[in-house]
C-alpha cells in the first residue's frame, strides 16, 4: 500500500508537504502541490479515511441537496463539484431528502443547499451547526454564503434577442415560485420596450417541476390553445426540450412556426433538433466554486457570496421575422 512517505519521495519534499497538501492546510508553494499531486495520482494513492477522519474528527463527507437527482442540471453541476472535492480528499454524497434531522445525524462535514425546502428556514439550517454554503437562483435574501445567478440579465439577454429578430409577442413559460427573477426581469423589460403586459403570454397556473414531462404537457397546451405569440422564452432547457418534443409531435415547426429559447445550457441543448438558443450559467463553473466555497468554510476560512454571469448561446432555434 502505498504511504505519505512514499509519495513525499517520489515528489521529493518532506512528509509534513505531503500531509499539508493533502489536508489543504496552506502554506505549500504552488510548485510542491503540483508535485505532490502528480505523485498521488501516478502512485494512486489512496488515504486511509477512516483513520484520517479519526485524526481529524472529520468525516470528509459533503452533501449535495439536489431535489432532482437526474436532472441534467443537477448532474452538471456535481460534475463540477465532484472535481474539487477529490482535490481536496472529500467524498459527494447527493441526496433529495431535506431533512434537517438526518442531514445532521450523518454528520457531514458540509452541506450544499441547492435551495431552501419548502417549510423550512435558513435560521433552521444556520442554526443547526452544519456548515453551508448555498446555489441561490432567486432574489430571495440568503444570509448564508451562496452563489447567485444574475437571472435578470439572462432573462434580458434572451429578450433583447428576441426583439432584434422581430418578435413582439413572446410567451413566458416560468414556475409557480413567487420570488422567481425571471417574472420580475420579463416585466421590467416590457416596461422598457413599451410592450403591454399581457396575461396570456404569461405562462405559471399548470406548471409545477420544470421537467422534460412539463415541458412537453405545457407545449400540448399551448399549440391546442392556439399559437398566441411568435416566440417562447421556457424556464430551463429541460422544459424547452419538452416542448420541442411537444411541438413535433403536433406538426409545429421549430423556428419556423415558433420560436424557443431555454436557460442553463445543458449538455442536450446543443444535440436537439433544431440545436437550442439558450443563457449559459456556467453549471459546471457553479459545481466548482460551491465546492471550493463550502471547503473554505469547513477550514473555518471567510467566505463571501459571488455572482455568477450569464452569457446568450445563439444555435438555431429561433427565426427573424418581419415586423
Amino acid at each position: 500500500m502505498v504511504t505519505r512517505k512514499d509519495i513525499a519521495e517520489y515528489a521529493g519534499v518532506s512528509k509534513t508537504t505531503v500531509t499539508r497538501v493533502i489536508n489543504n492546510q496552506g502554506n505549500v508553494s504552488q510548485e510542491n502541490i503540483e508535485k505532490v499531486s502528480q505523485a498521488i495520482k501516478e502512485l494512486e494513492y489512496c488515504p486511509n479515511m477512516v483513520a484520517r477522519g479519526l485524526k481529524t474528527k472529520k468525516t470528509y463527507q459533503i452533501l449535495f441537496h439536489a431535489p432532482a437527482l437526474l436532472n441534467p442540471f443537477f448532474v452538471e453541476i456535481y460534475t463540477g463539484m465532484n472535481e474539487v472535492a477529490q482535490q481536496h480528499g472529500y467524498h459527494i454524497v447527493v441526496s433529495s431528502n431535506d431533512d434537517l434531522k438526518v442531514i445532521e445525524q450523518r454528520q457531514y462535514d458540509g452541506v450544499i443547499l441547492s435551495y431552501i425546502p419548502i417549510g423550512h428556514s435558513q435560521e433552521e439550517y444556520k442554526n443547526s451547526g452544519v456548515k453551508l454554503v448555498a446555489t441561490n437562483y432567486s432574489t430571495l435574501d440568503l444570509e448564508i454564503p451562496h452563489l447567485k445567478v444574475d437571472i435578470a440579465h439572462g432573462i434580458t439577454q434572451a429578450l433583447d434577442y428576441l426583439y432584434e429578430c422581430g418578435h413582439r409577442k413572446i410567451v413566458l413559460f416560468s414556475a409557480q415560485f413567487a420570488y422567481d427573477q425571471r417574472i420580475d426581469a420579463y416585466k421590467k423589460w416590457l416596461q422598457a420596450k413599451q410592450l403591454p403586459f399581457q396575461s396570456d403570454l404569461y405562462h405559471t397556473d399548470y406548471i409545477g417541476k420544470t421537467t422534460y414531462e412539463q415541458g412537453y404537457n405545457s407545449g400540448i397546451l399551448f399549440v391546442e390553445n392556439g399559437l398566441i405569440a411568435t416566440a417562447i422564452l421556457a424556464f430551463n432547457d429541460a422544459m424547452a426540450i419538452g416542448m420541442l418534443a411537444a411541438f413535433k409531435r403536433k406538426g409545429i415547426r421549430v423556428p419556423e412556426d415558433i420560436s424557443l429559447i431555454g436557460f442553463d445550457d445543458i449538455t442536450q441543448a446543443k444535440y436537439t433538433d433544431p440545436p437550442l438558443t439558450t443563457v449559459s450559467n456556467s453549471l459546471y463553473q457553479i459545481g466548482k466554486e460551491s465546492a471550493q466555497m463550502l471547503i473554505s468554510k469547513i477550514n473555518n476560512e471567510t467566505v463571501s457570496t459571488k455572482v455568477i454571469k450569464t452569457e446568450l448561446v445563439i444555435r438555431n432555434s429561433v427565426a427573424k421575422i418581419n415586423i
